[in-house]
């Protein structure tokens, strides 16, 4: 096993190096429902923390999502009365939402 400092110039930016166009933030970080206020992540249509499926892009939030705990809507905000699904910032760019909704078009929840 080689120590760092045995790693050539070429491993070490090789490391800490990768192409941006791989990388997709959570769709809550696009969405105009994302709370800015909270310590933790949340948004207007949850109570309480954003499910992990969602944040992670395993769930596609342009669809409604179902608490598997409870087999109800849980994205229903405080009004409770219907679905509040994500809707993009108006500042995100096309090519980012376009890239965005390739991996959630593939989102296995």
């Amino acid at each position: 096993m080689s120590d760092a400092k045995d790693q050539t110039e070429a491993e070490r930016q090789a490391r800490y190096t990768w192409d941006f166009s791989e990388v997709i933030i959570s769709q809550c970080a696009y969405c105009v429902r994302l709370s800015t206020t909270a310590e933790y992540a949340s948004g207007e249509a949850f109570h309480g923390t954003i499910p992990e499926p969602v944040l992670m892009n395993r769930h596609d939030h342009r669809t409604p999502w179902i608490d598997p705990a409870t087999g109800q809507r849980g994205d229903t905000g405080a009004r409770g009365d219907h679905s509040l699904l994500f809707e993009p910032k108006p500042t995100v760019p096309r090519v980012v939402l376009d890239r965005l909704y390739k991996v959630l078009d593939k989102a296995p929840i």
